[in-house]
């Protein structure tokens, strides 16, 4: 009887699981699965080569984006918007990593000095340069630190 028990609430969890976490994040990453996946040195030719900041640097902050997006790095792109391509679906907002970048990308503008609005980080290249820009005033150039 408890083994039972217990079986079912394991499938219980087991489906809360795939119903809040694994569908809205397959919903939203099918907004980028028609894209082609690019390496991070087209990343960087394409978008940065002429942005004075290091190809490191660049790859960092990028990585950053993606990971907390939980998006494949080769499909992100510099135009994504974080009110719209990476943002959480209607009725998620709440869940997912990327709502976990603001508060880095919080941190960080403190350093921007109290002129900074973070409203004024639209898409993932005004991520990059801002924060990019950042790190190297702050001598942070191999590695960026919140």
């Amino acid at each position: 009887m408890i083994v039972g028990t217990l079986l079912g609430l394991i499938c219980i969890v087991a489906m809360l699981y795939f119903a809040l976490v694994q569908v809205p994040r397959k919903r939203r990453l099918g907004r980028f699965l028609e894209r082609e996946t690019l390496t991070e040195s087209q990343i960087y030719h394409s978008y940065f080569a002429d942005s004075h900041l290091p190809a490191s640097l660049i790859e960092e902050l990028w990585n950053e984006v993606a990971d907390f997006g939980e998006i494949p790095r080769g499909l992100l792109r510099p135009t994504d918007r974080f009110d719209t391509e990476l943002a959480s679906l209607r009725g998620w907002e709440f869940g997912g990593e990327i709502s976990s970048l603001n508060i880095v990308a919080e941190r960080r503008a403190r350093n921007l000095g109290p002129d900074f609005d973070l409203a004024q980080i639209h898409t993932v290249r005004d991520y990059i340069e801002k924060f990019g820009a950042l790190a190297q005033r702050q001598g942070k150039i191999d590695g960026v630190s919140a």
